[in-house]
C-alpha cells in the first residue's frame, strides 16, 4: 500500500507542476510589444464623435409676406428672409448638407416642404463647411407655394455632415410674428 500513496503522490505533483508550466506559458503571451503593431479597433471618447452644434434663426421670429400673380390664381405664395446660424463647438468640422423648410399652423406640418439639397446649398454658398469652433451664418429668402392657411411659425429641419460621414440632424421652430 506505501506504493499507492506514493503514486498517487507523484500524480498530483505532476498535475501541479503541468499547471504551473501552462500559466508560465500563457502569460508569457502578455509581454509582447503591441506599440507597433495596428490597432483592429479604436474607439473614440463620446466627447470626440458627437458634435456640439447649435441652430438658430435670426430673427428669432421672421416675418412672412403674401406675393401675388406669381403661379396662384386663388391664394398668394408667401415669402420670407432669414438667417440660419450654425455654431460648432465639438472638434470636428461640420458640411450643412440640406434644409429643409416648412410654414406650419399649429394643426398639421404646412404645405409641401421646401427642400434645399446640397447642390443648391453649394450653388447659393460655395463650400458649406463650418468650422470647428466657429460659427457660420446661410441668408435664405425662401418663397413657399400658395397656401390657404394662416400659418404660426416656421419649422427648419437642418442635416449636417462631418468628414467622416457621420450625419447629424436638428430641427428648429420659430413663431412668425405679423408685418411691421
Amino acid at each position: 500500500m506505501a506504493g499507492r500513496g506514493r503514486s498517487a503522490h507523484n500524480f498530483g505533483t505532476w498535475m501541479f507542476v503541468g499547471a504551473l508550466a501552462a500559466a508560465f506559458a500563457l502569460g508569457s503571451g502578455c509581454d509582447v510589444d503591441h506599440t507597433n503593431m495596428p490597432h483592429l479597433a479604436a474607439f473614440a471618447p463620446t466627447i470626440d464623435v458627437v458634435p456640439f452644434v447649435t441652430t438658430s434663426i435670426l430673427p428669432q421670429a421672421v416675418v412672412v409676406v403674401p406675393v401675388f400673380g406669381v403661379g396662384c390664381p386663388a391664394f398668394p405664395s408667401l415669402a420670407t428672409n432669414f438667417d440660419l446660424v450654425i455654431s460648432v463647438s465639438g472638434k470636428t468640422d461640420q458640411f450643412l448638407r440640406e434644409t429643409t423648410f416648412r410654414l406650419l399652423d399649429g394643426t398639421h406640418r404646412g404645405e409641401t416642404p421646401l427642400l434645399v439639397s446640397t447642390a443648391d446649398l453649394e450653388g447659393k454658398f460655395g463650400p458649406t463647411l463650418i468650422h470647428a469652433g466657429s460659427s457660420r451664418s446661410f441668408a435664405f429668402s425662401p418663397r413657399f407655394g400658395c397656401g390657404t392657411f394662416a400659418p404660426a411659425s416656421l419649422s427648419a429641419d437642418v442635416v449636417l455632415m462631418d468628414a467622416f460621414g457621420n450625419r447629424h440632424g436638428t430641427t428648429i421652430v420659430v413663431p412668425i410674428r405679423g408685418e411691421n
